[in-house]
């Protein structure tokens, strides 16, 4: 059984090395590698962030209007 997950293994490897050269000779090294951020003055939206952390859940929300923090929250795990 050991053998059979060690050859999928290794048949994921050199898929993924393929995979990852294909990806590399497609880049158009021509273009830009900068696009500049917007202002952060015209920042808003809201956010969530959830992990699964050791003893359970942990959960981070926040709520951002024209760059200012305007409601953060942290529910963290309780066992």
């Amino acid at each position: 059984m050991a053998f059979v997950r060690i050859t999928a293994r290794i048949d994921e490897v050199v898929s993924l090395i393929a995979y990852i050269r294909m990806l590399l000779t497609s880049l158009d090294l021509t273009e830009s590698s900068f696009i500049p951020p917007v202002p952060i003055e015209s920042i808003s939206g809201k956010g969530v962030g959830v992990v699964e952390a050791p003893r359970g859940s942990l959960i981070h929300r926040a709520t951002v209007e024209k760059e200012k923090i305007v409601s953060y929250s942290i529910i963290t795990p309780s066992h």
